[in-house]
């Protein structure tokens, strides 16, 4: 009966399948969240999704809930390189106007800011 050698390549091969699982599984979940808060602001009125950040950078998406005036109801941000980032409420933007004024945007992380000026 032949035996499995565990040299350092398959090691590898199998830690590194390991990791992609996760990933994947992780990615999934994020995406759930996603779709899950965009699917329930949606159910109370008009949602605006903003991104900032590149590829080797950590990102940031904003996710507002307003009216048709354009008064913010719900905000919330994703922020982070990982697929463990997931929404978190940024009460400071509740109840202020959209377009944000760029006095406003000062006050506001970096990211944040970002995200908010790519909304059209």
């Amino acid at each position: 009966m032949p035996t499995m050698t565990h040299d350092a390549t398959t090691v590898l091969i199998i830690a590194a399948a390991v990791a992609w699982a996760f990933q994947a599984g992780f990615g999934w979940l994020q995406i759930r969240s996603f779709n899950r808060l965009v699917r329930d602001l949606g159910r109370r009125g008009r949602i605006s999704v903003g991104r900032a950040g590149r590829r080797w950078q950590a990102r940031t998406l904003v996710v507002l809930g307003h009216g048709a005036d354009g008064a913010i109801r719900e905000a919330f941000v994703f922020r982070g390189m990982t697929v463990m980032a997931r929404p978190v409420p940024c009460p400071d933007l509740v109840g202020t106007q959209l377009p944000l004024d760029e006095a406003r945007l000062a006050g506001l992380p970096k990211g944040v800011a970002a995200a908010i000026r790519s909304i059209r």
